[in-house]
């Protein structure tokens, strides 16, 4: 699916997340889409996780997770994510887990009793190249939690163990 905005589609992200918040952890899948061209392109992930695949374009490619590299503002745990390809990059597919065990930025934080993640939590690649974008996110989390955010709720579905 591709959202036209002028003449050029809008990067959008598609996600899904489990949350267990017994034990602190986030576990990701996801893809982002129509990326601008002829770019080498940079996002930020909290360099808590560990990331289990990379790939563009639908092919395993190189990357480096810089868990040294300078925070952007503001965002004091994400690491620079910098996607290496000798070609135009325009779908990047990702994977990854963590914990997030700490407050951050005084609300972010996965407990047992409130879950609660922004951009400043790096939960997700993030790019300041990226200024609008678009988004799916298919959330597993316990049932007795309460999800709220941005957007429209689409499907709420519920089983026997979430």
């Amino acid at each position: 699916m591709a959202f036209i905005s002028g003449a050029r589609a809008i990067p959008t992200y598609s996600l899904k997340a489990r949350i267990n918040p017994t034990k602190k952890e986030l576990i990701v899948t996801g893809e982002i889409t129509n990326l601008s061209p002829g770019k080498k392109h940079s996002f930020y992930l909290n360099k808590n996780f560990k990331i289990k695949s990379i790939v563009l374009d639908e092919k395993n490619n190189d990357y480096s997770f810089d868990l040294q590299g300078k925070a952007p503002p503001y965002v004091d745990l994400a690491r620079p994510l910098v996607l290496k390809s000798s070609k135009d990059v325009s779908q990047f597919e990702f994977s990854y887990s963590g914990k997030i065990n700490d407050i951050v930025s005084d609300v972010n934080m996965i407990s047992d009793d409130l879950v609660e993640l922004a951009i400043y939590s790096a939960w997700f690649p993030f790019s300041g190249e990226i200024k609008k974008f678009n988004y799916r996110l298919e959330l597993n989390i316990p049932k007795q939690f309460v999800v709220t955010g941005n957007g429209k709720v689409s499907l709420l579905q519920t089983d026997k163990k979430t």
